[in-house]
C-alpha cells in the first residue's frame, strides 16, 4: 500500500466512523447543526454578530451594486430644445 492509499483508505475510515470509538450518547450532526443555528440567529438579533448573506443573496446584492449607466445629455427626454 503506498502513501496516497494508505491516506485514502484513512479518510476512508474516518468518514465511516471506524477511527474511534463512537459514543451513543453523541447526539446527531443535524441536532447540532440546528442548536448553531437557532444560537446564531438570537446573537444577530441581539446584534452581538452580523448576519451572513447566502451566496444567492450576496449575489444579488452585488448585482444591486454595480454601477448604473446613465443616460447621455443628448439621449436625456427633457433635453432643451435650443
Amino acid at each position: 500500500m503506498n502513501g496516497k492509499q494508505l491516506k485514502n483508505s484513512i479518510l476512508q475510515w474516518a468518514i465511516q466512523g471506524k477511527l474511534v470509538p463512537q459514543d451513543p450518547n453523541d447526539e446527531p450532526a443535524s441536532v447540532l447543526l440546528e442548536r448553531i443555528r437557532a444560537e446564531k440567529a438570537r446573537l444577530v438579533k441581539e446584534k452581538k454578530i452580523k448576519k451572513i448573506l447566502t451566496t444567492e443573496q450576496y449575489a444579488k446584492w452585488q448585482e444591486m451594486c454595480q454601477p448604473q449607466e446613465l443616460p447621455q445629455p443628448q439621449d436625456h427626454p427633457h433635453k432643451p430644445n435650443l
